[in-house]
């Protein structure tokens, strides 16, 4: 991933005066971090790690009960066809509460766009290398 997209993200809401209460960053159990949203008590919240990772982070979310009405997910990233289906890594729900917690959350789903493989300088000014 580029995560000079998401420092660039960062200083556009810092400039649209939007507040950035916390930012996590998660190994493999993701509970201390989503305790930490809670008593944060963000609502709109950017997630950019992959779909497993995204998989255990919502799992968790659901279980500490920072899903469903008056949250938002920002998943950046690419992710597979049911992404949610657990393939590894930390996780402690099972098909059912993951299928709850993303049926019952808002969440938007971001991809880079994959229409030029060379290394120009995009409009945020910034390279990021295609893999594909």
């Amino acid at each position: 991933m580029c995560t000079k997209n998401v420092d660039h993200l960062r200083d556009l809401l810092v400039k649209a005066n939007i507040s950035i209460i916390t930012s996590e960053t998660v190994a493999d159990n993701p509970v201390n971090q989503i305790l930490n949203l809670k008593e944060q008590d963000a609502k709109i919240i950017i997630m950019d790690v992959y779909g497993s990772k995204a998989a255990a982070i919502l799992c968790e979310a659901y279980k500490i009960g920072i899903t469903g009405e008056g949250y938002m997910w920002l998943l950046l990233g690419w992710y597979g066809k049911k992404w949610w289906h657990f393939q590894d890594g930390y996780h402690r729900c099972t098909k059912e509460e993951i299928k709850i917690a993303i049926e019952s959350t808002f969440y938007l789903s971001t991809d880079m766009v994959q229409l030029r493989p060379s290394m120009e300088t995009n409009i945020a000014g910034i390279v990021c290398i295609n893999p594909f």
